[in-house]
């Protein structure tokens, strides 16, 4: 295995950290393997001298609430296939503009948020972990936060936090040696500062409401990738190797329909995000893993090895079975209009 077992356990919970094997596979690939319904998968910050290093386990909500009363160095993991409560993260190095400023803004977009926020304030720097418990939105609509936070930068709102299995520090929780995030305002229950745990009564779909509109990075422009806007929008014109001239999108089955998307590394590139809303809709559709991972496959240029990208997507795949996800035909049919708008034309029609 490419993990070890934590020899000494920390409140009752048994730990797996150590590098990746060979085959990619990780130790929080494998907490994210074995995590149980409901289970909140969290990493914890290991120092010992000048080294650091991550331990990962995962615990009910209820253990994690008792764990979060003193700083264990702990992070929430977060996991695709489960609702999130709209949050945020702000780091304003300058510490020149309020909470005051942040909360306006929030509430222009977010009309009535419960905003709860933690973190610290110190001379020349304010960080806050900000969670609205009454807004919520899934994994493929995280953009519409990265719009948001992006026409906000000004502020300090961070983009990039808005990744796969993305690590956020807890309440009362801080890297070794660095400042804890402690409560600033907002709800006093400790739960209401996790982002996938304990959602207000009535909550807002954030699909509700309107976002300001990504300006794209340019190919050379610095930062992050996961600024850039994951939508069909952002997928460059495929051009299959080959393609039916007899294929029409609405004869075909679902899996007819998903073995004719191209996905490879070269001209036909897809980001993880489109592959991830593909997977949602085809798991949707009844068509089974392996058809899904022999389309997936396919991109056999990528780093990964095979054996942990077959296990990483197992792990998603399994937490969309009790999952309210859904991704609509029509996303399908807009990646058809990039790479093949004929598919979607009779026979009779196509020129």
């Amino acid at each position: 295995m490419p993990f070890f077992k934590v020899k000494k356990q920390f409140h009752k919970l048994q730990w797996f950290s150590g590098k990746k094997g060979k085959d990619g596979f990780g130790p929080q690939d494998h907490v994210m393997s074995i995590l149980p319904k409901g289970n909140i998968p969290i990493v914890k910050y290991v120092n010992k001298g000048k080294a650091t290093w991550h331990q990962y386990s995962h615990t009910t909500p209820e253990h994690l609430l008792r764990l979060l009363k003193w700083n264990h160095a702990l992070f929430e993991i977060l996991v695709p296939s489960r609702l999130f409560k709209v949050y945020f993260d702000i780091d304003n190095k300058l510490g020149l503009l309020s909470r005051a400023d942040i909360k306006e803004r929030i509430l222009k977009q977010f009309p009535g948020a419960n905003i709860n926020i933690c973190g610290y304030e110190v001379e020349n720097k304010h960080s806050y972990h900000i969670t609205l418990s009454n807004y919520t939105l899934r994994f493929e609509d995280c953009w519409k936060l990265q719009a948001f936070c992006m026409a906000n930068k000004d502020l300090g709102f961070d983009a990039t936090v808005y990744s796969t299995n993305c690590q956020m520090k807890c309440i009362n929780q801080s890297k070794p040696l660095k400042h804890a995030g402690v409560y600033m305002e907002g709800s006093t229950e400790l739960s209401k500062h996790l982002i996938q745990y304990d959602f207000d009564k009535e909550c807002i779909d954030i699909n509700t409401l309107t976002f300001p509109d990504i300006v794209k990075a340019k190919a050379n422009a610095k930062g992050p990738k996961s600024q850039r806007l994951d939508f069909v929008a952002d997928i460059p014109v495929l051009k299959p190797v080959k393609r039916d001239p007899d294929f029409f999108f609405y004869d075909a089955t679902p899996l007819e329909i998903l073995n004719n998307i191209p996905h490879d590394d070269n001209e036909n590139k897809i980001n993880h995000n489109v592959i991830w809303r593909i997977m949602v809709w085809a798991q949707k559709q009844g068509i089974s893993f392996d058809d899904f991972m022999a389309w997936n496959k396919q991109k056999n240029k990528s780093d990964e090895p095979v054996n942990a990208r077959i296990a990483r997507y197992w792990g998603y795949w399994s937490d969309l079975d009790n999952s309210p996800y859904n991704v609509a035909t029509s996303f399908i049919e807009a990646i058809y209009s990039k790479f093949s708008p004929s598919a979607l034309k009779s026979k009779a029609l196509r020129v």
